[in-house]
C-alpha cells in the first residue's frame, strides 16, 4: 500500500491506526512516501522532514510483520 501523506504516520497515534489497518487488510507492503525539509529556496531538499517518524515507523512494521519501502515521487 501506498503511504503518501506524512500525517499518516507522524504520531505514535496514527502509526498504531496505520499499522492496526494494515494488520486488519493483510497488507504486509507499505511504500512509504519520502517528505523532505526544503532549503529557503523552498525547492531544494535538504533532509528528511523527522527521521525518527521514519524510524519509528519503520521499527513498529517490521515488529508486525510489514515491510517498508522509501519512495519519492512527485503528482
Amino acid at each position: 500500500m501506498w503511504v503518501w501523506h506524512f500525517d499518516a504516520y507522524s504520531t505514535p497515534q496514527e502509526r498504531q491506526r496505520l499499522l492496526k489497518f494494515c494488520e486488519s487488510e493483510k497488507i504486509t507492503l507499505l511504500l512509504v512516501q519520502v517528505h523532505y525539509r526544503l532549503a529557503p529556496d523552498g525547492e531544494t531538499p535538504i533532509a528528511l522532514r523527522d527521521p525518527k517518524a521514519y524510524g519509528d515507523l519503520i521499527e513498529s512494521a517490521r515488529k508486525a510483520g510489514i515491510t517498508v519501502e522509501a519512495l519519492d515521487g512527485h503528482p
